[in-house]
């Protein structure tokens, strides 16, 4: 998991270079502390789906172009697809 959460982190890194975005600042997009990103990576704390779903809305990408190719195989993204699907009917039923 941690070289997972690793390989998510220097995408979301990238994407944040391309579209010339500070890690504070997008940390607190998300509604975190300004540090969250660095807190991620250094405390190898671990990263809520949901604020997967999040990142990838703020940066505007596909979900995989985040996760390494190694973790998208049929099986884990019918999975992954389900609970994605859950978590948004969820948000959807607070509204």
């Amino acid at each position: 998991m941690e070289k997972t959460l690793d390989d998510i982190l220097k995408r979301i890194n990238a994407q944040l270079k391309l579209k010339g975005i500070t890690q504070a600042d997008f940390s607190i997009k998300m509604g975190k502390g300004s540090h969250w990103l660095a807190k991620l990576k250094y405390d190898k704390r671990d990263l809520k789906v949901i604020d997967l779903i999040k990142a990838c809305k703020l940066l505007e990408v596909n979900i995989a172009e985040l996760l390494p190719a190694d973790t998208v195989v049929e099986n884990y993204t019918i999975k992954f697809e389900e609970l994605v699907r859950r978590i948004v009917r969820e948000e959807l039923a607070k509204k």
